[in-house]
Order: C-alpha cells, then sequence, then structure tokens
C-alpha cells in the first residue's frame, strides 16, 4: 500500500472510531445488552458457527465455477481460501482485498490459468451480490403496510429492484443476445481499459455459466443460501440481547439492508454504519419500538471475526509451512 492508501485508512479508522462513539452516546448500540451474551455463551456459539458456514457456502459457489471452466480444486482448499480472505478483509477491510486474496490462493494452487481464475472471481462477486439484492428485495416485499408508510424503505427497494435489472439486462446482453450484437458490444467494452476487458470475461464466463441448465440455479442458490445465513445468525443473537422488541422477520430483512449500507466506503468494513443502518431499518419495521438495535449487529460483527480467525490460523500455518524447506506441499494449499 502506498502512504496515501495508509492516510485514506487511517481516516476512514477515525471515522469509525468517532461514529461508535456518537453511536453509544446516544444509545443506538447499547453497550449493556452486549452483556447479555454471557447469559447465554452457549447460544452465542451458534452465529460463529453460522458466519464460518457463509465461508463453506462461497467455496462451494465458486468452486462450481471453477468445475464449470474446467478448474478442479478441492472444497477443503477452497473452504480455506475463502477463511484466509475473510481474515485480510479484517486487517484491510476492502472487497478488493477479499477477492485478491482467493485469486492469489486459487491461481497458486493451479499453477497459473490467472486469467480464468480471475474470471471466476469476478463471477463470483457478481453472484453473490445478485444473491444479497434478491434477500434484499423479497424481505422488504414481505412488509407492504412499512412499505407503503416510509418513503425510506420504498426507495431501498427501489434501488435493489433497480440494481437487480441492471444484472440481468447485463447478463442477457452479455450472454443471450445474438452473435452480431454481442460481437459490437464486446468490442466497445474493449476500449475501455482493464475495467472493459474484465466486462468482456465476465460476458464470457456468464455465457458459459449459462449453457448447462444446471449451473446458474445452483450458483443462485448457493448465493442466496450465503446471505441468508448471517440474517439467521442475526435472528439468534436478537433473541439474546433484544428478546422482547426484535421480531425475527424485521431482524432479518434489516441484515442485508445493513450490509449493503455498510459497503459505502466511509470507514474500514462499514464498522458503525452498519450498525447505524441496521438500528434505523429494524426501527422503520417495527414502529412504535424504543429499543436499540445497533447492539445486534455489532455481537454478529464479533461473531464474523472469531469465525475468521480460523483463517488466521490457517494463514500462519501456510507462512510456516512455506519456510520450511521439508514441506513440498507449501505452494499447493493453505
Amino acid at each position: 500500500m502506498t502512504a496515501r492508501n495508509w492516510l485514506i485508512l487511517a481516516v476512514k479508522l477515525a471515522i469509525a472510531v468517532a461514529l461508535l462513539f456518537v453511536l453509544v452516546r446516544y444509545g443506538v448500540i447499547d453497550i449493556r445488552a452486549l452483556a447479555r451474551i454471557g447469559d447465554a455463551p452457549w447460544l452465542f456459539a451458534a452465529p460463529i458457527a453460522l458466519a464460518g458456514a457463509t465461508f463453506v457456502m462461497g467455496a462451494l459457489r465458486i468452486r462450481l465455477l471453477l468445475s464449470m471452466l474446467g478448474i478442479p480444486v478441492p472444497l477443503l482448499a477452497l473452504v480455506n481460501f475463502t477463511s484466509v480472505a475473510v481474515f485480510a478483509n479484517l486487517m484491510l477491510p476492502s472487497i478488493m482485498v477479499n477477492d485478491a486474496v482467493r485469486f492469489f490462493y486459487i491461481r497458486r494452487h493451479v499453477r497459473g490459468q490467472g486469467s480464468l481464475v480471475g474470471v471466476c472471481v469476478l463471477v463470483d462477486r457478481v453472484l453473490s451480490m445478485t444473491g444479497l439484492l434478491l434477500v434484499v428485495s423479497g424481505g422488504l416485499l414481505l412488509f407492504p403496510d412499512r412499505l407503503s408508510a416510509e418513503p425510506l424503505l420504498r426507495a431501498a427497494l427501489a434501488v435493489a429492484l433497480a440494481s437487480l435489472a441492471a444484472i440481468v439486462f447485463g447478463f442477457c446482453l452479455l450472454s443471450l443476445a445474438p452473435l452480431s450484437m454481442r460481437v459490437v458490444l464486446l468490442r466497445g467494452l474493449s476500449l475501455l481499459g482493464r475495467w472493459g476487458h474484465a466486462l468482456v470475461s465476465i460476458g464470457q464466463a456468464l455465457r458459459a455459466l449459462g449453457r448447462d441448465p444446471r449451473y446458474l440455479p445452483l450458483a443462485l442458490f448457493y448465493a442466496l443460501v450465503n446471505q441468508l445465513l448471517p440474517s439467521l445468525a442475526i435472528v439468534v443473537i436478537a433473541t439474546v440481547l433484544v428478546p422482547v422488541a426484535a421480531p425475527p422477520l424485521a431482524v432479518g430483512v434489516a441484515t442485508p439492508v445493513a450490509v449493503i449500507v455498510g459497503m459505502l466506503p466511509i470507514t474500514p468494513g462499514g464498522i458503525g454504519v452498519g450498525e447505524a443502518a441496521f438500528d434505523h431499518v429494524c426501527k422503520l419495521l417495527t414502529p412504535g419500538t424504543v429499543e436499540s438495535f445497533g447492539a445486534v449487529f455489532l455481537a454478529y460483527r464479533l461473531a464474523g471475526i472469531a469465525a475468521s480467525l480460523y483463517g488466521g490460523a490457517v494463514w500462519i500455518s501456510q507462512a510456516r509451512r512455506s519456510t520450511d524447506p521439508g514441506s513440498q506441499d507449501a505452494e499447493r494449499s493453505p
């Protein structure tokens, strides 16, 4: 990282600390609620396990994409790669860091084929976002009364549906359009530099994905389950921290909305931003409640950190093997 990048990260960290202070100060995050975890520590193990299960679902999804392009990688290796990527994302919170780490380990494991691996990682990111948008859209549609009463919820639904429409349109244009139209489009995209080439590669991979009717539905299923697991984990946490004022459906729907808002490049990993968004959406979906919900999202963040420690252990193990001259497999898997 350059000095400029470190400076940007430092500023974002300062914003995150200040935001957390404000949220605690004004009761959006109730620190006393976090202490209730001690009343049922065994129950907190469930969100950690569910956060860890997202590693498995993410590995299954990208394994499907790799196999589609004829690149076989064992599932356990991909689980390890994914967990290391999540752990690295804690150190330098960014979607790009997560994808870059997965690309590095998969490419090293298969000893080359970097372009195909890169395409798989890019398509996997598109599928992940598609699953997230589907969960948001479907969840908000379950609250027609609140949608009619809250313009902010209607706006969130409109953005999610518009984004889904753009993804579907792009898929159809890049993979299902007539050959002559695709040739013109791909030539035009190639003039946009690396981003254009990336879109061309994604289109070619999506076209390959669409050739076999088994691949696309299964990939979307993995993406949906992967996005529903955090909602389930947060529902479990809410039953402990805010058992009276936490309708499971509202909490589950607020989760993906908070995740998307947390992607805004304001703080590292959306720290503070996600908690504020989660609290606000929960209150919009449960009118009249005075309970604070920010601690619930913060507790899930802590569960995710606990689950990602597995990735840290894998990374340390790999680092040790890479310095051991007697290890012949150090270059193959973490």
